[in-house]
């Protein structure tokens, strides 16, 4: 199996659409915090891309190892640094643990899910769906040291894409046609009961689910469709930055320590 390429969100006529990731970034209750993070990361010499560069590769390598897993597939091994490989590998060998005595039937309908609603404008790419102890889920891998709370809104976005579309989708997680009856069934799984975090962290921790209940799903939901919202008012807000800097006169050398190279006419 051979590591994914870079996913497009598309709508009918081939535009480029958001991912649900994308529009979080529109939240930006977290900026507070990843601010400290870099300024940690520069005092030990490093730069932000470098400090989460590999982080993020050995979360994209233990996705893809996982998916492999659970659809008894192998993983080919590509051009990965030994560092990064072995590090994927710890939270791959703590999720088969997990996996194989956590207490809950999983039954895999979806892996790496890639969904669009063309009338809501944007896409997302579901890590695991499947039937949480009998019930519809949508679960999310994370591999790092802690989990942000925006992940609850992730998933949310994912399970709104899911009910939107997820019954259209004609092939099961291998890749093969589905039976009626399996039709049957991710009909009757379009609506998500359960959503959650399975946490694989790469430092040797064991792995655990991490679920959101109803109230937390709840607000999760309101957030998101929110920043809905705000994703559909941003062409407006584009198009305000774009007119003030037509109307703005450029800077020179003698009015900019005076500021008055600076001034909006208005």
């Amino acid at each position: 199996m051979a590591a994914k390429v870079k996913r497009q969100y598309l709508d009918a006529s081939g535009g480029k659409l958001p991912s649900v990731t994308e529009i979080l970034g529109g939240m930006g209750w977290k900026y507070q915090v990843l601010i400290h993070w870099a300024n940690k990361m520069g005092r030990q010499g490093l730069t932000v891309k470098e400090a989460s560069g590999d982080a993020a590769k050995v979360g994209s390598i233990a996705h893809d190892r996982i998916e492999a897993f659970l659809l008894g597939k192998r993983y080919d091994r590509q051009s990965e640094p030994v560092d990064l490989w072995e590090r994927s590998t710890v939270a791959l060998e703590s999720f088969k643990v997990w996996y194989d005595d956590n207490g809950h039937r999983i039954e895999v309908l979806e892996t790496e899910c890639l969904m669009v609603d063309t009338e809501q404008g944007y896409g997302g790419t579901a890590d695991l769906i499947c039937l949480l102890d009998g019930q519809p889920a949508i679960l999310d891998y994370k591999t790092g040291s802690g989990i942000y709370p925006e992940v609850a809104v992730q998933l949310e976005g994912y399970a709104t894409l899911w009910e939107c579309v997820g019954s259209h989708h004609i092939q099961a997680a291998d890749g093969r046609p589905l039976t009626p009856a399996e039709r049957i069934k991710r009909r009757q799984a379009s609506v998500i009961q359960r959503t959650g975090v399975i946490h694989c962290p790469a430092d040797g921790r064991p792995t655990n689910l991490i679920e959101f209940d109803a109230n937390q799903r709840l607000c999760a939901g309101r957030v998101w469709d929110t920043l809905l919202t705000m994703q559909g008012l941003k062409s407006g807000y584009d198009a305000i930055g774009k007119h003030i800097k037509a109307q703005e006169i450029p800077a020179n050398d003698e009015g900019s320590e005076s500021g008055e190279g600076n001034k909006i006419p208005f």
